[in-house]
């Protein structure tokens, strides 16, 4: 696969990134709080490979939105990768119900929402 994957370094220009992806990949090896590049993800309806811990295990469904693999586990990752590279119906599903998790669960107000409920 590696004729089909190209690593970029850090920018800040990322919808030009966001057009040429088929597949978010947030490999964290350690927990992160808050995964917001998964969000970003979703929200420009690509399917998510991610690691299964930290925030990403609250905002990617597995199965449902793309794959949580364990980290530093290349073989799952890899398989998770093949699987959504040869499979484009699967990836058009995870990309859908990606977007519409982001739109619907991790919006502004639900934000707000939950900051009053921890301050009350």
């Amino acid at each position: 696969m590696q004729d089909k994957i190209t690593i970029l370094p850090f920018t800040k220009a990322l919808q030009p990134i966001w057009d040429v992806t088929t597949i978010a990949v947030v490999p964290s090896t350690e927990p992160e709080p808050f995964g917001l590049v998964a969000i970003e993800a979703m929200l420009e309806k690509k399917p998510v490979v991610a690691s299964n811990h930290g925030g990403l295990k609250e905002i990617v469904g597995n199965n449902e939105t793309g794959f949580l693999v364990e980290p530093h586990n290349n073989k799952a990752l890899a398989d998770a990768l093949l699987q959504l590279a040869q499979d484009s119906g699967l990836r058009d599903k995870f990309a859908m119900a990606g977007y519409e998790r982001a739109t619907t669960v991790f919006t502004l107000d639900n934000y707000i929402a939950g900051i009053e409920n921890v301050l009350r």
